[in-house]
Parts: C-alpha cells; sequence; structure tokens
C-alpha cells in the first residue's frame, strides 16, 4: 500500500526498486505527446526483462 501511495511521487521516494523506477519513467515517457522515450531506459528495460516483456509493458502503457 506505500507504494501505491507514492507512486505519484516516484521519483522523490525510496519505496521503489531500480526495476519499478525503470518502468514508470518508461511508462511516463510513453504516456507524453509527443512522446518523449529515449533510448537509455528501453535498453535498461529490455535488460532486465528481455525483450518480449518490453514488448508487452509498451502494449500495456499504450492501449487503454
Amino acid at each position: 500500500m506505500e507504494n501505491a501511495r507514492q507512486n505519484t511521487r516516484w521519483r522523490a521516494v525510496d519505496v521503489f526498486s531500480e526495476l519499478v523506477r525503470d518502468v514508470l519513467e518508461y511508462a511516463e515517457a510513453m504516456s507524453r505527446a509527443p512522446q518523449a522515450v529515449t533510448d537509455e531506459p528501453v535498453d535498461r528495460l529490455r535488460a532486465q526483462l528481455g525483450s518480449a516483456a518490453v514488448v508487452d509493458l509498451t502494449s500495456v502503457v499504450v492501449v487503454p
């Protein structure tokens, strides 16, 4: 529950793992108009999760 309460302040608090921080950074960048995704967060996610999981994550972020 603490993580859920802090999700809007994810950069300022230390309750999230590095992976969760990377996912939140990616989701935030994907949600911007225009999209602001760079290679760096994608590369970090791919290294941690694999390419297929990054594709799945992208579909979750972009499909309402």
